[in-house]
């Protein structure tokens, strides 16, 4: 789970540094535009949030995990190949709901753990993230200077479809595990 979480914060963190730019730059927005696709990146997560909390409730949160980390993969694969607004909007709709990872991921890791040490897990484990994946905007901007943004954008979009893989492979795992039991 370190590694998938890792390249989400890469994602979700690199999105929050260099979002409103690339729109811009690359899209030829204006900073208006720029400024509407970015707070619906933000704040969408506060509507999606809540339907996804409850949908972990029911469904298994490692699939729940799976498909976010899917939409968020083929969201920024359709953000390097499209400049219509509307196609934009419905994209920065689909990145908020990246952040909704979080509580599905600390959910399904509090389920994991043993009890007693979970709270000691998970403030290990957050803590790791923040570390590795704070240098991701320091990154971004140095490839920057050698990449176009949007290959830049597809090397983090193949990591999200390595970390679909890793948790294909795990749903997979967990699933078999109950059938043989």
């Amino acid at each position: 789970m370190l590694i998938v979480n890792l390249i989400i914060s890469f994602a979700w963190i690199g999105l929050l540094s260099w979002f409103p730019t690339y729109i811009q730059q690359e899209k030829g927005f204006g900073p208006e535009v720029a400024g509407l696709l970015f707070s619906i990146v933000l704040s969408g997560g506060l509507l999606l949030k809540p339907v996804i909390g409850h949908l972990s409730d029911k469904i298994n949160r490692l699939l729940i995990m799976t498909v976010l980390t899917a939409l968020a993969c083929i969201s920024l694969y359709v953000l390097t190949i499209s400049n219509s607004f509307i196609v934009l909007v419905i994209v920065s709709f689909m990145l908020s709901q990246t952040s909704a990872f979080y509580l599905v991921r600390t959910s399904y890791l509090m389920d994991i753990w043993h009890s007693k040490s979970a709270g000691t897990n998970l403030g290990v484990f957050r803590s790791l993230i923040i570390l590795l994946g704070s240098p991701i905007s320091a990154l971004i901007g140095w490839s920057k200077g050698i990449y176009e943004f949007n290959t830049i954008i597809l090397m983090i979009s193949a990591g999200l479809l390595f970390a679909v893989a890793l948790l294909v492979i795990r749903l997979i795992k967990e699933e078999w595990a109950i059938l043989k039991k």
